[in-house]
């Protein structure tokens, strides 16, 4: 200790000041380590029995699960791949004997006069014909993708969003579409041409 004195005759004590070696600092408090993301479990849908290997693929890709974090938020996401109307037609028009006929204001694409696909007027929807199984496992899968087609949607018909839509799942959808439509020989000369390919 140290008494310096003041004006007024009182004396001030201050006490020496210490001096740390370097190398012995006091260590920094530690936090915790952050919480590492881990997916999270995803259920997956029961498919039923005899169901379409379209079907099942569907699902898998559907619900293969994404890592979240925090509040349920995904960590990636994948965009979509735009699907066009234009695809849509190419699609239907590869089959035999399709043609494309415009009704009630946009086009249909039909096999011997009967429609077995079509796209809204906007572009925005494919209308497909389907089975009533299908169209339920669709809307399962994915309902804010498809949904049951306006007046025609009873009878099995479904309606996808092409913003939203797998454009490999469309393609099989349309020709199955079309496979409803089509008589049995073109359908049996269609599958016979397609075994004779080869890598399929």
């Amino acid at each position: 200790m140290r008494a310096y004195g003041r004006r007024d005759g009182s004396a001030e004590v201050h006490a020496p000041a210490v001096r740390v070696p370097l190398g012995r600092l006091p260590a920094a408090p530690r936090y915790p380590a952050a919480v590492s993301c881990r997916p999270l479990p995803v259920a997956r849908p029961r498919v039923r029995a005899g169901a379409s290997a379209r079907t099942a693929t569907g699902v898998d890709r559907l619900m293969g699960g994404t890592p979240h974090c925090g509040r349920g938020r995904p960590l990636t996401r994948r965009e979509p791949t735009m699907l066009t109307p234009e695809q849509v037609r190419e699609f239907a028009l590869a089959l035999p004997e399709a043609v494309e006929q415009e009704t009630w204001g946009h086009p249909t694409f039909r096999v011997r006069d009967r429609i077995f696909a079509s796209t809204s007027a906007d572009g925005v929807v494919a209308i497909i014909r389907a089975s009533k199984e299908d169209q339920a496992e669709l809307m399962a899968a994915d309902p804010d993708t498809f949904d049951p087609a306006d007046y025609f949607g009873r009878f099995g018909w479904v309606r996808a969003q092409l913003a939203r839509a797998d454009p490999d799942e469309i393609r099989e959808l349309v020709v199955e579409g079309w496979r409803r439509a089509a008589p049995k020989r073109l359908v049996a000369h269609y599958d016979g041409a397609a075994a004779r390919v080869p890598g399929r």
